[in-house]
C-alpha cells in the first residue's frame, strides 16, 4: 500500500513472498482479541510456530496402507497450501490443486503474499471462501472473503482483524445452505462449532464442543464428520446442540496444525488433507461408517494444505455419463482458437443402462460457447472453438444431454493465444576469475499459463541483486559476463519478455567474488551478503549446517534433531590477503543455546575453501553459555604473502549439542612495543610511585632507583598518568611504536604548603566585604572577605607560584600572581579594587500636561545567565503544542531578574508572539508547576532574539526555570554546544503540560545541545552585600530622534543629584513630539558613566479631529456613511458614522498622518491620506462618487407561455463552493449546492500512514478534507496540502486495491442557463513521485451516469501538477444540464480540488452588493421604453415570432447608464409571424465590407454573435461594415412589420 508520512510524507509499495522455515508448520492454537460471538468467552494466547525441538525424535511413523487410485479418475483438489518440507526459498504459497489419486504434483495457480495467508477455507455454491490471517509468533486475524478460481482475485466480505480465533476448517452444508467451522480458542482443550454468514461474514456460536478437532467436512444430506485432535478418531456432530457420536478409529495420529477434510460429493468420498505427529503431509480417503483410512499419497513433499475444495455436479441417474477423453489443443502460434475433443458417453450416469445422447454443450468459462448435435455414443467427436475472445486462460466443461438432463460434466482448462515466458531454466553464474562473473540459463520454451510464446522477440533483462544494477537489457544471447571491483556476494535475476509483455524471473545462485579482503577485516553476518562470503561445507550431508540467523546477527549451526549425529560442519572465510612476517590475532563472539547445551568449535587456517585445505589448527574452544563471549586466537607467523582463509569447524557432539552462535569476527594485525623509564624530582629518584595506563588499565610501581617497566604492550598512542605521595601528578603521552623500546625519564615536582593572607579595600580605603577571593597553586581554594575585607588561605598546596583571584559585585575583578621564595608565609596586605562604572539601573517617565516625572533605580551589576552558545542549529517544539506546552532552561543560582530574552525559529509556523514564564524550582533543583511570573501573547519575532524586561524586580529565592510556549511548534531555539558553553544535563527540560508539573530534561530525548533562552539580573547573595560606592546622578532631556548625539541633549541639573528623582516643570511648555530622558551615574573625580535612556514620553501629542462628508448627488446622502482612520506612525485607529448633516467630530485624536476611508453602500469608498500633525485642529473633506455600472448579465428566457419570454439583468446567476460549509472529511458530501457523486469501484482507499482523521480509508469518490484537523496536523507540517482557500479542500484518494484506478465524480446539480457559460475550478496533485494525477472536466446534456458526459478537455485527461494550485477555466454550452470533475489517475496518491465555479462571471470591478437598493431601470423592448421600475427583471408578453432586442437603462442619481441590450429569438409568438421580405436580398456573401440590399426599408441593423448592435444604417442601397472586425455578422433589415435577418461573412 501507498502512504502520506505525518512529519515528511513519504510512500511505498511492497510485496513480501512467505517463507516458512522447513522445521516449522503453524499450530492452529488460537488467540483472543474479542469475543468469538454472543455468550462465547475466550482466553488470550499465541498461535505457536512449531519446531523440531518439540518433537520427540526417537518416534518413527507406522507404516499405512496406501491405495491404488486412477488418477484419471480420481477429482482435482483445490485447497490452499501453507508449508512444503524442505522447500526452496522462492517457494510460493497460495491456492493451489493437485490430483487426488496423485497428491505428489501440487500446482500453486495464485500465490499470496506473506501477510495473507488463509487458516481454513471451503467452497459453496461454486464460489471459494476463505478465512485470511498474518501468521507469526503473534498471529494475527485479517479478513474474509472470496478467491476467484478462474482469476485469482480476492473480494473481501468483512474485516476480522479483531475476531478473537482463527478456524481449525471449514465446511458448507448443501442441505440447509449453511456454512460451518471449527474455532479452537486460546489453550481450551475443545472446539466451538460456529456458523458464518455468507454475506456479512457474521461469525455466530452454534455449541460448545465436548473435545477439540483438527479437520470438519459435511456430507451432501447434511451430516457433520470431525477428526478428533488427539487421537485421529471420526466423529459425528449434531448441528443443532453439539452432541458427538465416535464412528472409528482413522489410523492416523493428527498433529495440532492446521489441516481440512472435504466431501467430494459427486461420489460422497471423504478426504482429508492429513498432518500428523511424524510430520507428514498426505492425503487420506476415510470411511464414513467405521472411520478407517487409506492414503492415497504424500501430498508434494510433506505438504500441508487447508481448505479443501472438489467441485462436483449432481447428476440424474439416467443422464448420459460423463464423456471421456477431453482434451483442448490450443491452435498454433499463439492463434484465438482451440480444437477440442474427446469420445462420447455410451452408458447413463447410474451405469445401468444404455444412453441416447440429444446434444453435446461445451461451455467455455461458464458461458454456452457452442454444441455438437451429431454426436453418436461411444463415438469421437470434436469442436472448434474458433471465437476466443482474448488470450489467457479458459476454462471448458463438456457435458452431453438427453431428455433427462444434463450428463455429468468434463472439465479441461487451457491457456489459449500469446503467452508471456515462464522463467528462463538452469540459471547458474560462476566465476571465470576473481573479478568476472559468467551468467548462464537456457531459454524458456513455454508460456507462464502453458501457452505458446512469441520465440522471435524473446529478450532477456539480467540484473544483479547485490546493488540492483542492470547488467545487461534487450539481450538476445542466453549468457552474458559482469565484472565486479568489491568483494561481495553476487547473485543475478534473469527476467524473459516477448512483444507481448514481461514473463517469469530466474535467480541464480550465489557467488563470492572480487578482490581478497583485506586486514583489519569484520564480519557481523548482518545481511546475507555477509554470510554468503563465507562458504558452508556440511561434511557428513545431515541437512543441518551453518546457516544465517537475522535476529541475533549471527552465523548459526543449528544440531541434528535425530540427537545422534554429532556436528561436523564447516564455515569458511573468503580468501584474506596476508603478509609474510606480520603476527595476526583473530577475535570472534560465540554463545551456545544455554549453559545446558555445550558447543564444540575449532579455528583453522588455510588456502582453499575445502576441507582438506585447512591444514593449521589455531585453537579449539567448549562454547557454553547464553551471553555472548569473545574468544581469541593468534596467527603463527605468516611463512610468505598470498591469499588465505579461516576456518570455523564446528565438531559440537550428540546428543550435547543444540544450537551455537558465532558473530563479530574481527582479523587485526598485531604489533606491540616495549615501555620502561624513570621517575625523579629532576635530581632524585622516586620510589613506590605509580606510573598508570588509564585506556589499558594497567600500572606500575616504581622500584627505589624510580624505574618501571611495562614489558610488551599494544603498540599505539598513550595517557600516562604518574603520581606520588607529595608530589605533584602528571600526565603525559607517549607514543609505542611496534617491535621498539620507548624508555620514557618523567620530572615530577615536590609540593610545598603555604600560607596567604590579604585584606580588600576601595578606591578611598575602606574595607570591601563579600569579595570572592580564590588561589590556584597546584590545587585551587576559594574563600570570602570579612566584614573589615580580610582574607586568608592555610596550607595551601603549591609548587613555585600562586595566583589569586578576586571578584566582588559592582567591582572591577582583580588578581595577584606570587612568586614562591624560600618562606611558605605570604602576606599581601592591601589590595585595592575599583568601582565598576555603572549606569543607573533603570529610568522611568510619567507626565501630565505640566509636569514629567523622572525616576531611576540604582546601579546594579547585572549578571547576564545563559546556556547557550548563541551558534543556531535547530529548535525545539511540538507540532501539537498547547499555550501549557513549555520549553526553557533551569538556572539554579537564586536571584532578582530584570528581564528575559529567547530566540526562536520559523518552523513550520511564524510567531508573531509568544508566551513566557518563570517557574520556581523544588528543593532538589527541578522545575515546579508554580508560576513566578507569565504573561501571554508576548510580541516576538522569529529568527532574532528577543527581550522582554519584567515590569518589577522578579526574585527567584530558588533558581528558576525561564520557559516559552506557542499554540503549536514552539520552535524555541537549540543552540550549538562550545567549549564556552558546553551542554550539561539537568539545565534545558520541557513539559508537555506544566500544570501537570512534570518536566523532561532534553537528554532523555537524545537531545545534548543547549536551549537559546537567557535571563539578565543580580545573585540574590550579591544583591544584599553593602554598596561599595553611591554614585550622584546627572539627568538630561533629549529629543526622540537625538539619542545618538549627545551635544543637542539639554542637562536638567546644574550639580549632580544624589536622589533619584527630578520634576521636568519645562514639559508643558515644550513642542509637541517624542521625548527621552538620559541618566549618568557620577563616581568620584566626576567619572561618569554610560547614560541610560528612558522609554519615548509624547508631548502636546492630541488635536480635535473633524470629518465633512458630501455626495455627487443632487441630494447630499452622507448619512449614515462609515468612517475609518488609522495612523501611519503610530498606528492608532478611530471610527465613527456621519449624522444627517454630513459631520462626524471624533474629538482629541493622535498627532499623526493618517489613512482615512469613507464607505457607505451605492457610493465608492473614498480614501485618502491626511496630515494631522500640525495646528490646534484638523479637518477631512471627503466626496462620495455614487457607485455607476451600466447594466450587466442580460438574459431573456422562454416561460410556458408562448409568446412570452422573462427579462433578467443586474441579478448574479452561479455556483460556488469552497468546500469551507461542509463537514470536516466527509465522503461524497453534498453540501448547500446538492454535488452528486460516483464511485465506480466501491472499493477502500488509501489512507494516509500514520495520520488520523475520520473515514480515513473508506470508500469513496471524494472526501472533503481539513489538513487542519488531522492528527498530527499536516496543513502545519506540509505546505503541500495546504487548500487554495480556506481550511479545506476535496481530494480523491487512490484506491487500495492497485490494479484498480480512479474513476470518481463530483457531479453539480440540474442547471438551466440561457447562454454559454463558465466552469472553473483549481487542482493539484499533491506528490508527483508516482506520476501526476489525472482529471476530466465536462458536461452532460442528459443525465448523470458516467458515460453521459462530453469531456470538455479533449480526448486525454489533464495531468495535474503539485506545488501551486492551477486554475481549470472552461466555457460550457448553454445546454448542458449538468458539469462535472472526474478524477481518472491511475493508483497515484490524491488528486486535490478546491473553489469551483459554475455560471455567469461579473464583469471586471462589478459589486453587486454595492449597487444602490434603491435604483430605478428603464426597460426597453425593439428600442421602445415599456416600463420604468426598480425591479431587476420583467415579463415580455405577446411577442411576435422573430428576432427581438430587450434593454435597460440604469436610472442613477447622478447620471443615467447606457441602453444595454441583448437579442433574442420568438419561434413560438402569439401575434402574427414576422415574414422575411424575400426582396430585402443582402449580397455579396462573403464580404469586404459593402453589402448590397435590394428592395426598399426603413433601416438596417448590422449586430454581433454576442447580439449587441455594432452598426445602424438607413434606407439607402448600399452600406459598408468594413470598420469592423473579419467575423460573422447579423444584417437585420427591417421594413415596416417584416424583417429579414441575414449572416453574413466580413472577410477583408
Amino acid at each position: 500500500m501507498k502512504s502520506v508520512s505525518g512529519q515528511c510524507p513519504s510512500f511505498s509499495n511492497q510485496q513480501q513472498s512467505i517463507k516458512i522455515s522447513m522445521k516449522k508448520k503453524l499450530l492452529f492454537v488460537l488467540f483472543a482479541v474479542l469475543t468469538l460471538a454472543m455468550g462465547a468467552t475466550a482466553a488470550t494466547s499465541s498461535v505457536i510456530e512449531r519446531t523440531g525441538k518439540s518433537i520427540k525424535k526417537e518416534r518413527t511413523a507406522p507404516a499405512r496402507q496406501v491405495a491404488k487410485a486412477d488418477a484419471d479418475k480420481s477429482p482435482t483438489v483445490y485447497g490452499w497450501l501453507r508449508y512444503v518440507e524442505h522447500a526452496p526459498s522462492d517457494q510460493q504459497y497460495g491456492v493451489c490443486r493437485f490430483n487426488a489419486g496423485d497428491p505428489s504434483t501440487v500446482d500453486v495457480l495464485f500465490p499470496f503474499d506473506a501477510e495473507h495467508q488463509a487458516c481454513a477455507g471451503a467452497a459453496a455454491n461454486g464460489v471459494y471462501y476463505v478465512y485470511r490471517y498474518t501468521p507469526g509468533d503473534y498471529a494475527a486475524p485479517v479478513d474474509f472473503g472470496t478467491v476467484n478460481l478462474t482469476t485469482g482475485a480476492f473480494t473481501r466480505i468483512a474485516d476480522y482483524s479483531r475476531l478473537n480465533a482463527l478456524f481449525a476448517d471449514m465446511t458448507f452444508d448443501y442441505s440447509t445452505q449453511t456454512m460451518y467451522a471449527l474455532a479452537n480458542v486460546g489453550s481450551s482443550t475443545v472446539s466451538t462449532l460456529v456458523t458464518v454468514n455468507l454475506t456479512n461474514g457474521d461469525v455466530q456460536n452454534v455449541a460448545t464442543l465436548a473435545e477439540k478437532f483438527v479437520a470438519l467436512a459435511c456430507s451432501y444430506d447434511g451430516q457433520l464428520y470431525a477428526i478428533k485432535g488427539d487421537d485421529g478418531y471420526l466423529y459425528k456432530i449434531n448441528k443443532t446442540n453439539g452432541d458427538l457420536e465416535s464412528i472409528g478409529y482413522t489410523y492416523e495420529e493428527p498433529a495440532e496444525y492446521f489441516q481440512s477434510m472435504e466431501f467430494d460429493h459427486s461420489t460422497e468420498t471423504l478426504y482429508w488433507a492429513a498432518n500428523t505427529i511424524y510430520e507428514e503431509g498426505f492425503l487420506t480417503v476415510v470411511n464414513t461408517a467405521d472411520g478407517n483410512s487409506e492414503r492415497t499419497g504424500t501430498i508434494s513433499e510433506n505438504a500441508q494444505v487447508v481448505g479443501l475444495h472438489i467441485p462436483f455436479v449432481r447428476t440424474a441417474d439416467k443422464a448420459p455419463a460423463a464423456i471421456e477423453g477431453l482434451t483442448v489443443t490450443p491452435a498454433a502460434e499463439g492463434a484465438l482458437s482451440a480444437t477440442l475433443s474427446w469420445t462420447n458417453p455410451t452408458q447413463t450416469y447410474d451405469k445401468k443402462g444404455n444412453t441416447t445422447i440429444t446434444r453435446v454443450d461445451i461451455f467455455r468459462d461458464n458461458s454456452l460457447a457452442g454444441s455438437v448435435t451429431d454426436a453418436a455414443p461411444g463415438a469421437q467427436s470434436s469442436w472448434t472453438d474458433a471465437n476466443v475472445p482474448t488470450s489467457g486462460r479458459h476454462e471448458y466443461k463438456v457435458f452431453a444431454v438427453n431428455a433427462e438432463g444434463n450428463g455429468e460434466p468434463a472439465e479441461q482448462t487451457a491457456y489459449i493465444g500469446h503467452d508471456t515466458p515462464v522463467a528462463p531454466t538452469g540459471a547458474t553464474v560462476s566465476k571465470i576469475d576473481d573479478t568476472t562473473l559468467k551468467v548462464e540459463w537456457t531459454a524458456p520454451t513455454a508460456g507462464q499459463n502453458g501457452g505458446w510464446i512469441d520465440q522471435a522477440s524473446l529478450r532477456y533483462r539480467v540484473k544483479r541483486l547485490t546493488d540492483g544494477s542492470m547488467v545487461a537489457e534487450n539481450l538476445a544471447a542466453t549468457s552474458c559476463t559482469d565484472t565486479v571491483d568489491k568483494l561481495n556476494t553476487y547473485s543475478y535475476e534473469i527476467e524473459a519478455y516477448t512483444a507481448d509483455g514481461n514473463g517469469g524471473k530466474a535467480k541464480t545462485n550465489g557467488v563470492a567474488a572480487g578482490p581478497a579482503i583485506t586486514v583489519p577485516y569484520t564480519c557481523s553476518f548482518k545481511t546475507d551478503g555477509d554470510f554468503g562470503l563465507w562458504t558452508v561445507i556440511d561434511a557428513n550431508n545431515d541437512y543441518y549446517t551453518w546457516e544465517r540467523e537475522t535476529t541475533l546477527a549471527a552465523a548459526k549451526y543449528y544440531a541434528n534433531e535425530d540427537y545422534e549425529t554429532s556436528a561436523d560442519d564447516w564455515l569458511i572465510s573468503s580468501p584474506i590477503a596476508l603478509n609474510a612476517g606480520v603476527q595476526y590475532r583473530l577475535r570472534f563472539n560465540a554463545k551456545s543455546y544455554d549453559e545446558s547445551y555445550p558447543e564444540h568449535v575449532a579455528v583453522y587456517l588455510g588456502q582453499g575453501k575445502t576441507v582438506e585445505a585447512m591444514t593449521t589448527k589455531l585453537g579449539d574452544f567448549e562454547v557454553a553459555t547464553y551471553d555472548m563471549q569473545q574468544y581469541e586466537v593468534t596467527f603463527p607467523a605468516i611463512a610468505a604473502d598470498g591469499n588465505y582463509n579461516i576456518g570455523f569447524y564446528c565438531h559440537s557432539q550428540a546428543p550435547d549439542g543444540y544450537i551455537l552462535y558465532v558473530t563479530d569476527v574481527e582479523l587485526t594485525a598485531v604489533t606491540n612495543g616495549v615501555l620502561k623509564g624513570t621517575v625523579t624530582d629532576g635530581t632524585n629518584p622516586i620510589g613506590n610511585a605509580v606510573v598508570y595506563i588509564e585506556s589499558l588499565k594497567i600500572s606500575s610501581i616504581t622500584e627505589a632507583d624510580g624505574s618501571f617497566d611495562f614489558g610488551e604492550i599494544e603498540a599505539g598512542e598513550y595517557d600516562i598518568l604518574i603520581e606520588a605521595d607529595g608530589y605533584a601528578s602528571k600526565t603525559i603521552k607517549v607514543n609505542i611504536e611496534a617491535g621498539k623500546t620507548t624508555t620514557l625519564p618523567v620530572e615530577i615536582q615536590k609540593l610545598r604548603n603555604v600560607d596567604i593572607s590579604g585584606r580588600l579595600v576601595s578606591e578611598d580605603g575602606n574595607p570591601i566585604e563579600g569579595g570572592s577571593v580564590t588561589a590556584k597553586g597546584y590545587s585551587t581554594v576559594t574563600t570570602v572577605s570579612a566584614a573589615d575585607g580580610t582574607f586568608s588561605f592555610q596550607q595551601l598546596a603549591a609548587i613555585d607560584k600562586v595566583t589569586v583571584s578576586i571578584h566582588r559585585y559592582m567591582m572591577d575583578d582583580a588578581e595577584k600572581e606570587i612568586v614562591l621564595t624560600e618562606s611558605n608565609t605570604v602576606a599581601l596586605g592591601d589590595v585595592a579594587m575599583t568601582a565598576k562604572r555603572l549606569s543607573p539601573a533603570k529610568v522611568t517617565v510619567t507626565s501630565t500636561k505640566s509636569v514629567a516625572n523622572v525616576a531611576w533605580e540604582t546601579p546594579a551589576d547585572f549578571t547576564e545567565y545563559r546556556h547557550d552558545s548563541g551558534i543556531y542549529d535547530g529548535r525545539l517544539g511540538n507540532i501539537n503544542g498547547t499555550k501549557n506546552s513549555v520549553y526553557g532552561a533551569v538556572y539554579r543560582t537564586p536571584a532578582i531578574l530584570s528581564s528575559m530574552s529567547w530566540f526562536t525559529d520559523k518552523y513550520l509556523q511564524e510567531h508573531k508572539s509568544v508566551n513566557i514564564f518563570v517557574f520556581d524550582l523544588d528543593t532538589d533543583g527541578n522545575p515546579t508547576s508554580t508560576v513566578l511570573f507569565s504573561r501571554e501573547n508576548v510580541a516576538n519575532v522569529d529568527n532574532e532574539w528577543n527581550t522582554f524586561v519584567f515590569p518589577t524586580e522578579l526574585t527567584a529565592p530558588r533558581g528558576y526555570m525561564l520557559a516559552i510556549s506557542a499554540e503549536g511548534h514552539a520552535g524555541l531555539g537549540i543552540a550549538e554546544a562550545t567549549d564556552e558553553y558546553p551542554f550539561a544535563e539537568r539545565e534545558n527540560c520541557f513539559s508537555d503540560d506544566y500544570k501537570t508539573g512534570v518536566f523532561t530534561y532534553v537528554e532523555e530525548h537524545n537531545i545534548n545541545r543547549p536551549l537559546m533562552i537567557r535571563a539578565t539580573g543580580v545573585a540574590v547573595a550579591d544583591a544584599g552585600l553593602p554598596q561599595v560606592a553611591a554614585p550622584k546622578y546627572e539627568v538630561y532631556r533629549l529629543a526622540d530622534t537625538d539619542a545618538d548625539d549627545q551635544t543637542k541633549w539639554t542637562k536638567l541639573s546644574d550639580a549632580p543629584l544624589a536622589e533619584r528623582t527630578l520634576a521636568d516643570a519645562q514639559w508643558a511648555a515644550l513642542p509637541y513630539g517624542g521625548y527621552r530622558y538620559a541618566v549618568k551615574a557620577v563616581y568620584g573625580d566626576n567619572d561618569a558613566s554610560d547614560a541610560r535612556l528612558s522609554a519615548v514620553e509624547y508631548c502636546n501629542m492630541t488635536l480635535p479631529l473633524n470629518v465633512a462628508v458630501s455626495t455627487s448627488t443632487p441630494t447630499n446622502e452622507a448619512d449614515g456613511a462609515a468612517v475609518a482612520l488609522k495612523g501611519q506612525t503610530f498606528g492608532n485607529e478611530y471610527t465613527g458614522t456621519v449624522g444627517t448633516d454630513g459631520k462626524l467630530s471624533l474629538g482629541e485624536v493622535w498627532r499623526d498622518v493618517y489613512n482615512v476611508t469613507v464607505s457607505k453602500p451605492g457610493f465608492t469608498t473614498f480614501a485618502a491620506e491626511h496630515d494631522a500633525t500640525k495646528g490646534e485642529t484638523a479637518t477631512v473633506n471627503a466626496v462620495l462618487d455614487e457607485y455607476r455600472v451600466d447594466p450587466f448579465g442580460l438574459e431573456v428566457s422562454k416561460t410556458s407561455t408562448a409568446g412570452q419570454r422573462k427579462f433578467v439583468w443586474n441579478t448574479p446567476n452561479y455556483l460556488f463552493d469552497d468546500f469551507e460549509g461542509h463537514e470536516a472529511f466527509a465522503v461524497n458530501s453534498p453540501g448547500i449546492i446538492g454535488w452528486t457523486y460516483i464511485d465506480d469501484s466501491h472499493t477502500a482507499t488509501i489512507p494516509i500512514d500514520g495520520v488520523n482523521y475520520p473515514n480515513a480509508g473508506a470508500e469513496m469518490a471524494f472526501q472533503v478534507f481539513n489538513p487542519y484537523e488531522t492528527d498530527p496536523v499536516l496543513g502545519v507540517i506540509n505546505e503541500g496540502i495546504r487548500p487554495h482557500s480556506g481550511k479545506q479542500f476535496l481530494a480523491s484518494f487512490a484506491k487500495e486495491n492497485s490494479s484498480v484506478y480512479n474513476n470518481d465524480f463530483i457531479i453539480s446539480p440540474e442547471l438551466s442557463f440561457a447562454k454559454d457559460f463558465t466552469f472553473k475550478f483549481f487542482a493539484k496533485s499533491f506528490n508527483e513521485d508516482y506520476g501526476r494525477e489525472k482529471m476530466n472536466a465536462g458536461y452532460s446534456t442528459t443525465g448523470k451516469a458516467a458515460d453521459n458526459f462530453t469531456w470538455l478537455n479533449g480526448e486525454n485527461p489533464v495531468e495535474l501538477p503539485m506545488g501551486e494550485w492551477t486554475e481549470y477555466r472552461y466555457t460550457v454550452p448553454a445546454e448542458a444540464k449538468y458539469v462535472a470533475i472526474n478524477c481518472v489517475s491511475d493508483y497515484l496518491l490524491f488528486m486535490m480540488v478546491d473553489d469551483v465555479f459554475v455560471g455567469y462571471e461579473l464583469p471586471d470591478g462589478v459589486d453587486p452588493d454595492n449597487i444602490r437598493g434603491d435604483l430605478k431601470f428603464e426597460v426597453y423592448l425593439d428600442g421602445n421604453k415599456v416600463a420604468e421600475q426598480t425591479e431587476r427583471s420583467f415579463t415580455f408578453d405577446k411577442l411576435q415570432n422573430g428576432t427581438h432586442r430587450a434593454g435597460v437603462k440604469a436610472l442613477f442619481h447622478t447620471e443615467a447608464s447606457p441602453l444595454v441590450e441583448t437579442e433574442f429569438v420568438v419561434t413560438d409568438g402569439s401575434a402574427v409571424s414576422i415574414v422575411a421580405n424575400g426582396s430585402n436580398r443582402v449580397y455579396p456573401n462573403p464580404t469586404t465590407g459593402i453589402l448590397n440590399i435590394d428592395g426598399a426599408y426603413d433601416h438596417v441593423d448590422v449586430l454581433n454573435v454576442a447580439g449587441a448592435v455594432v452598426a445602424r444604417f438607413g434606407n439607402d442601397s448600399t452600406i459598408d461594415i468594413a470598420g469592423n472586425p473579419e467575423g460573422v455578422y447579423i444584417v437585420r433589415v427591417v421594413s415596416g412589420e417584416n424583417v429579414t435577418t441575414t449572416k453574413v461573412i466580413l472577410k477583408k
